[in-house]
């Protein structure tokens, strides 16, 4: 977001105060007789009338007066310009929220922190209160006037609902009993602060001190009256790391740690997300030990493409460096620029379209040596060795000549490639020349795809309209035909359509969620509703595509408007019909290429649409049909269900079964069925988000106790090069990210708390029904997700998943 204009009326009423001040003196200059200020301020007569004296100094308190109020309205109506009022954010709907999660009335507070914002805006503090169950419930935000919100991205400020928490946790004896670093989009005034990470919790009634970290910052932490402690960092936690220390009165100390385990870490150049080094076992060569350097995962990594790019697929790796061994007990390095470049293969390495950089990396001879690296002359500096792996990594932007970087290791230079250094496979490392720098854009302007997709433009064609009989504009089909070409030289034909609201001269546009028409749809397989290879050959006619459109994507209940159905058979097609649907199968009217578009109303949502084509027995798959099997569906007391980060509809997690048939699910709750919506162009889905077949082992206890764990996160919405990403209204007032990450499970039935730590935060909760389910705006980078559960004898069971 660009920076909001400076409100100017401070320095126009300030100027207007110094100009009015000099008139006031010139004129009662002249009328006191010459009246002047003296050398230390004080006012001395003139030749006048003494009594002027008194006089002059009898007006200049109003003066001053009048300037110090006018200076504070001023004062008033510039920050009235700067943070505006918004309506409140609205509580979660009662079903949306389990007891834990849902704090008592009259028992919040603010615990006067304070913190201040990065960005300028109001001071932030945390409210804790108690929730139905009895678990401590934390809700963190900005205080304006004694009231707790947050400043969104438009610069408006919108209090938080009382009778909702960001997280709620089972009050525990040592630590934490609840610990998060969220992070938060934007700066809020739109300053050179993109985001911000806050660090918060409650602690146990031992903690003495606590004390924050997050990059190179360390800050000691002020205790809240209810254990609550804050800190504010710009950044983002990928970038960050941010941890807690936590010190009890016994002198024990335990450290939080969010987005971070605890790997060794070097700084990338840009500042963001860091880098990290490993040791490599399973590969390594005979006699040998090998590091290999890679970025960690992050927000910033890979950097998007320009808008209308291409997109590789392999852009989305991670850049690494190739594996360097040595002999055991020896130093030995290597030292290489990396420059973006694209190709169809990866062959283990991959830099792709990253950032040029030049990367030192190797290993030392044990934890202790002092390796040191100096750049041109410069003054050395000294890397730190990372104990499991004695590797050492040092990363500079690729403008850095690699001949100018020198290591040493224990006061003893060491040469890159030098005697005994291989790679992976056991090879000497060969003296590569140094690519020349480049950059990110001179590497895209390029790539040149062969397997490009293109339309035929004779073949453009509008055959079907339709109009909406909820009185929305008309629908339009358009159809064409494409060719693509692989890298081979193969070419395959497609037959293709798209659905959208018409335009001038054949044009046809994206749907808006609140009704109208957006973007333009581009004639491309990206665009297209639906393409199918014109040699495809199959016994049944291809099943129908469903939009099926919700007025207010954004609400926690959302209701559907309307629902799209259109096709293509096939320009052999004469007759087809449409099954189904709530009254019974209708006909089709079938345009050029057998193709057809029907607009219903809400009625027709979540059915099981068909199309019969030829009047013969053999009809398509079911539309929407491969999303999940019959067997997934809500049975009471079979599932959690937990508040959308945005106020969207609320999200479940459950297990079903249809006889042997068993299914766990993560979905949307919509008009009490399971469902997905998108709140980017406003669809609905039918059926959940993910699932899985198989028996959840539900119901287990003593020997047999049980956690089961996973880990799963949505697409984020914003495709590099592809698809831009967009801001809604819920994400702009309340800062959140794209995206959703879930952490859910089952467990047996004499589980009776279960602690969870993630990359986000650490929290512990009662399950449900044998069920739990957390979830969390944004994405997970790296990590794991660790699940402890507390039987009922005493014993723990622990499981851990990796974030991929």
């Amino acid at each position: 977001m660009s920076a909001p204009p400076r409100p100017r009326i401070l320095d126009a009423l300030g100027e207007e105060l110094v100009r009015a001040a000099r008139e006031y003196e010139a004129n009662h200059d002249n009328k006191l007789g010459g009246a002047r200020r003296g050398p230390f301020g004080r006012w001395t007569a003139g030749r006048g009338n003494p009594r002027s004296r008194s006089g002059g100094a009898a007006w200049r308190p109003v003066v001053i007066a009048v300037a110090l109020l006018l200076l504070l309205a001023a004062i008033a109506v510039a920050a009235t310009l700067v943070i505006g009022r918004g309506d409140p954010i609205p509580a979660p709907p009662a079903g949306a929220v389990p007891l834990e999660l849902q704090p008592v009335a009259g028992t919040a507070r603010l615990n006067g922190l304070d913190v201040a914002d990065p960005d300028g805006g109001p001071a932030w503090d945390v409210r804790t209160s108690r929730s139905r169950s009895g678990a401590v419930c934390v809700t963190v935000g900005q205080v304006l006037d004694g009231t707790l919100g947050i400043v969104g991205l438009d610069r408006r400020f919108r209090a938080l609902p009382a009778g909702a928490a960001d997280t709620c946790s089972v009050p525990q004896p040592t630590g934490a009993t609840v610990a998060a670093a969220r992070e938060l989009r934007g700066g809020g005034s739109g300053s050179a602060v993109h985001a911000v990470t806050v660090v918060d919790g409650v602690v146990a009634p031992g903690v003495r001190s606590a004390v924050a970290y997050a990059g190179t910052e360390r800050r000691a932490l002020k205790i809240g009256p209810d254990g609550a402690f804050l800190a504010v960092f710009a950044g983002v936690p990928e970038q960050l790391r941010p941890r807690v220390a936590l010190t009890g009165a016994g002198g024990r100390t335990t450290v939080l740690r969010f987005a971070d385990t605890g790997e060794y870490l070097a700084q990338d150049p840009s500042g963001g997300t860091p880098w990290t080094i490993r040791a490599v076992t399973g590969d390594a060569p005979a006699g040998r030990r090998c590091v290999v350097a890679q970025r960690e995962a992050g927000p910033d990594s890979p950097p998007p493409l320009p808008p209308g790019g291409p997109l590789p697929t392999n852009v989305g790796s991670q850049p690494s460096v190739p594996i360097r061994c040595g002999l055991p007990g020896t130093a030995f390095l290597d030292v290489r620029r990396f420059v973006p470049r694209f190709t169809t293969r990866s062959r283990g390495s991959s830099w792709d379209l990253h950032p040029a950089r030049t990367i030192t990396w190797g290993a030392a001879p044990d934890a202790r040596s002092v390796v040191t690296i100096a750049v041109a002359g410069g003054p050395a500096r000294r890397v730190a060795v990372d104990p499991r792996s004695l590797g050492f990594l040092m990363v500079y932007d690729g403008q850095v000549d690699p001949a100018a970087v020198r290591v040493t290791v224990d006061g003893r230079v060491i040469a890159p490639r030098g005697a005994g250094v291989v790679d992976g496979d056991g090879r000497p490392v060969a003296r590569l020349p140094i690519p020349p720098w480049r950059s990110v854009a001179s590497a895209v302007a390029a790539i040149r795809l062969p397997g490009a997709f293109r339309a035929v433009a004779s073949s453009v064609a509008l055959p079907r309209t339709a109009a909406d009989p909820t009185g929305g504009p008309r629908w339009a089909l358009r159809a064409f035909t494409g060719r693509e070409t692989s890298q081979r030289g193969k070419t395959t034909t497609y037959r293709c359509f798209q659905i959208g609201l018409p335009g001038p001269g054949g044009a046809l546009r994206e749907p808006l969620v609140g009704g109208g028409a957006g973007r333009a749809l581009a004639l491309t397989f990206t665009d297209a509703a639906q393409c199918t290879p014109t040699r495809a050959s199959t016994a049944a006619p291809p099943a129908p595509v469903v939009r099926t459109s919700v007025r207010d994507p954004e609400a926690a209940e959302p209701h559907v408007a309307r629902v799209v159905v259109a096709g293509q058979l096939g320009p052999g097609v004469r007759r087809a019909t449409l099954t189904g649907l709530p009254g019974g199968p209708r006909r089709l009217k079938l345009g050029r290429g057998g193709t057809y578009l029907m607009v219903l109303g809400p009625e027709a949502a979540g059915r099981a649409l068909r199309v019969r084509a030829g009047g013969a027995a053999v009809v398509s798959k079911a539309a929407n049909a491969f999303l999940a099997p019959a067997a997934c569906r809500l049975v009471p007391g079979a599932y959690a269900t937990i508040a959308d980060p945005d106020g969207a509809a609320p999200w479940v997690s459950g297990s079903s079964g249809t006889g042997a048939r068993r299914c766990s699910f993560v979905g949307q709750l919509v008009d009490r069925r399971l469902a997905v919506v998108d709140q980017g162009d406003g669809t609905l889905r039918p059926g959940p988000y993910s699932y899985a077949r198989g028996s959840r082992h539900l119901g287990q206890t003593g020997a047999a106790a049980h956690v089961d764990l996973e880990v799963e996160g949505t697409d984020d919405p914003a495709t590099p090069g592809l698809k831009p990403a967009t801001v809604s209204r819920a994400q702009i007032a309340r800062r959140t990210l794209p995206g959703r990450t879930f952490v859910s499970g089952y467990v047996s039935d004499d589980v009776v708390a279960l602690t969870l730590r993630t990359p986000r935060d650490v929290r512990t909760i009662r399950p449900a029904g044998g069920t739990f389910l957390a979830i969390y705006d944004g994405r997970f980078y790296g990590g794991e997700v660790v699940a402890t559960a507390r039987l009922r004898d005493g014993r723990t069971v622990t499981v851990r998943r990796p974030v991929s």
